[in-house]
């Protein structure tokens, strides 16, 4: 027998992810701070987020926040958030195979960025 969710409609974590992004990139256009800073702020509260909602669960017993979904969180802006959740929630710290592709997305985005700058002068 499958676990029952807690989320009644799959959608809804989606919704309150795209939602606060996209409140984010809205401020900090108003402010002046451009579209990339209010998406890149958005997506660490959102990884922040994802990672304390899976520690709560994992702590509690409830469903959980899929790896790939932690993991593509960090690959889309997130990689902030995702730090800061493994270290000050000390969440998924020990799993090596984790720790293993979170690692890479890091290195990965350092390389892009390295190659962005280089391109663009």
């Amino acid at each position: 027998m499958a676990a029952k969710s807690n989320i009644s409609n799959p959608a809804k974590p989606l919704i309150v992810c795209a939602a606060t992004v996209g409140l984010s990139v809205l401020i900090f256009v108003w402010i002046g701070l451009g579209i990339w800073r209010g998406y890149l702020v958005g997506m660490t509260l959102m990884t922040l987020a994802a990672y304390w909602y899976d520690k709560r669960q994992a702590v509690k017993g409830g469903p959980r926040v899929p790896e790939i979904t932690l993991h593509l969180m960090a690959l889309a802006g997130g990689t902030l958030g995702a730090l800061i959740g493994q270290y000050a929630l000390s969440h998924k710290t020990s799993k090596q195979s984790f720790r293993s592709v979170f690692l890479g997305i890091v290195v990965l985005q350092i390389l892009l960025s390295i190659l962005y700058f280089w391109i663009t002068g």
